[in-house]
């Protein structure tokens, strides 16, 4: 993590509006805030200030030891003091949103007071028209009747309702911190409320953005390694778009068209090629490589007008 803050008169640095007592017993080293320095003992503490601090107030806290912490032997114990006394600050502001948030969740109730006034809504579900993906998904079967599963059953209930969870974020491209805000957590409860509460269990932002994030990736380059089946048989079309985005990247987005449906291929980050023909002519000629020269009947025509362009660039063609 590069350092982001200044140095006062000091000469000491310093996060941007922070007011962590451990900047004033370490520092980072060569830039690295994930590496801090003890001013005492020298120790290198890899895991940013958190990690300094748990070094400085000698690797305990209220009688529990922290895990894999060194304890400095030369710190003084006014210096103890003072860090001991911000982290029990910060441990308490922590607990109390946390009791705020276990507050909230516990008064949801998805069928309301019954003095409320429940209104009878019909939701009417439109046919969809079938398209060239209808071929390789199975439609889910919202009429269901629940019943009592059994713990096996459980287990692998959850684990598919995570999936469906996870889908959602995906597809609609939702940060995946949105899996930390309240109102997520009392969506979650509701949808407990109306079946089992106590095994089920919403997936959490690290359960989204790596667990099952892999498996979704897995399943997804499996689908399209079966969908590459169909590239032989009928031959494929080379698509290709370019934007820039917000941060001034110029992207490439690859994709193949068969009759049986498009494929999105590849995402290239094309900013450092972008004025290099050379390598952006390897770049392309890699992503038919990929897909099989002899699998490429056609190319868009926004395509073949930029490899055209590059192929004069590289005088392979002369007029």
């Amino acid at each position: 993590m590069s350092v982001e803050g200044s140095q006062g008169s000091t000469g000491r640095y310093r996060p941007t509006n922070s007011n962590d007592p451990g900047w004033d017993y370490g520092q980072p080293v060569d830039g690295n805030r994930d590496h801090v320095k003890c001013d005492f003992c020298g120790h290198v503490s890899k895991g940013g200030i958190k990690r300094l601090k748990q070094h400085l107030v000698k690797a305990s806290y209220k009688g529990t030891m922290y895990k894999d912490v060194r304890k400095c032997d030369k710190v003084p114990q006014d210096v103890v003091d003072v860090l001991r006394s911000f982290m029990e600050g910060k441990q308490k502001i922590t607990e109390e949103k946390q009791s705020k948030k276990d507050e909230m969740i516990r008064n949801v109730n998805v069928y309301g007071n019954d003095d409320d006034e429940v209104e009878e809504v019909m939701i009417q579900i439109p046919k969809k028209r079938k398209g060239p993906m209808d071929a390789f998904v199975a439609p889910i079967d919202v009429d269901f009747r629940p019943r009592a599963p059994n713990s096996n059953e459980n287990k692998k209930a959850l684990e598919n309702i995570h999936g469906y969870i996870a889908d959602f974020f995906y597809e609609n491209s939702i940060s995946f911190n949105c899996a930390r805000s309240d109102s997520y957590s009392k969506m979650m409860q509701a949808i407990v409320q109306y079946n089992d509460p106590s095994t089920f269990k919403p997936p959490s932002y690290n359960d989204l953005r790596v667990k099952i994030l892999k498996k979704k990736k897995e399943e997804t380059s499996n689908w399209v390694d079966n969908f590459k089946v169909h590239w032989e048989t009928y031959g494929v079309t080379i698509m290709t778009d370019w934007w820039t985005d917000g941060k001034g990247r110029t992207l490439i987005n690859f994709l193949v068209n068969c009759p049986k449906g498009t494929v999105f291929l590849k995402s290239i980050d094309g900013s450092a090629h972008i004025h290099d023909a050379e390598l952006i002519y390897k770049m392309l000629k890699d992503v038919i490589e990929e897909v099989g020269e002899k699998n490429v009947i056609q190319v868009s025509l926004e395509y073949l007008c930029f490899f055209l362009s590059l192929l004069f660039c590289l005088d392979f063609i002369h007029i």
